[in-house]
C-alpha cells in the first residue's frame, strides 16, 4: 500500500445527535482524477432536503480546470456555508492531517476511464490505484465510492458503494436519524485499517514470496 496505519498517529471522530456530518475529499482539485460535478450536485440535494451535511475540497487546484471548480466553489458559498475549500494550489500536511482526523466520510467521487498523461486511457482501480485509498487506510475512515470503482476488499465493510447522488443522500440521512449506527461504521473502518500495519503487510507479503 502507499500508506501504512498507525493507530496512535489517528483520531477517531464522533459523531453525535444534530452534528452535522464531515465529509472531505481529499487532494488536488483535478477533473482529470475526480468529478467535482458530483460534488456541487450533492450539495444542491443536500440543501433541498435540508440534510446537514458539509464538505471539504482538501486540496490545491490543477490547472485551468480546476481554477473553474476553484471559482464555482466561491460562487456557490455567496449563498451557502456548508462548502469548505482552499484558495491556493497546495494545503500544507499538518492542515491535511488535522481536517482528516476530524471528518466522518472521506468521499472519493472518482472517474473511472481518464487520461493523466501521454494520451493513454487509465482506469482508477485496475491500471492505476486511487490515492485517496492510501488516506482511508492511514485515517482509518469510513468511505462514500462510486459502485464502479474497485479496492481491495479487506475495505470493503466500511465502503458505500453509490451510484448516484440520491444513493448518497439515501445512505447519509440514516446516521442523522440514528448516530449510533456511526460508532459500528467507525469501529469497521479501524478494523479495516488495522490490516494495513507495518506488522500486517510484512506478514501477508512473507506468506505471498513464500507460496
Amino acid at each position: 500500500p502507499g500508506a501504512v496505519f498507525e493507530k496512535e498517529k489517528i483520531k477517531i471522530a464522533e459523531f453525535a445527535a444534530e452534528e452535522k456530518i464531515k465529509i472531505v475529499v481529499a487532494g488536488t482539485i483535478d477533473m482529470r482524477r475526480r468529478d467535482y460535478n458530483q460534488v456541487f450536485e450533492l450539495l444542491d440535494k443536500c440543501n433541498a432536503v435540508q440534510l446537514p451535511v458539509v464538505v471539504t475540497l482538501l486540496g490545491g487546484y490543477y490547472g485551468e480546470e480546476g481554477k473553474k471548480v476553484l471559482a464555482n466553489c466561491k460562487k456557490y458559498s455567496l449563498n451557502h456555508d456548508n462548502l469548505t475549500f482552499y484558495d491556493g494550489d497546495v494545503v500544507d500536511q499538518p492542515e491535511f492531517d488535522r481536517v482528516m482526523n476530524d471528518v466522518h466520510f472521506v468521499w472519493i467521487p472518482s472517474v473511472i476511464k481518464t487520461v493523466l498523461q501521454d494520451d493513454v486511457t487509465e482506469v482508477y482501480g485496475a491500471t492505476i490505484s486511487s490515492g485517496n485509498l492510501f488516506d482511508i487506510i492511514k485515517h482509518a475512515k469510513p468511505f462514500i465510492v462510486p459502485a464502479q470503482l474497485q479496492f481491495d476488499s479487506y475495505l470493503n465493510s466500511s465502503s458505500f458503494k453509490y451510484q448516484d447522488a440520491d444513493d448518497i443522500i439515501e445512505y447519509l440521512q440514516k446516521f442523522i436519524t440514528d448516530p449510533s449506527l456511526y460508532d459500528e461504521l467507525k469501529e469497521k473502518a479501524l478494523i479495516n485499517s488495522e490490516n494495513y500495519t507495518i506488522e500486517n503487510v510484512r506478514a501477508r507479503n512473507k506468506d505471498l514470496f513464500s507460496t
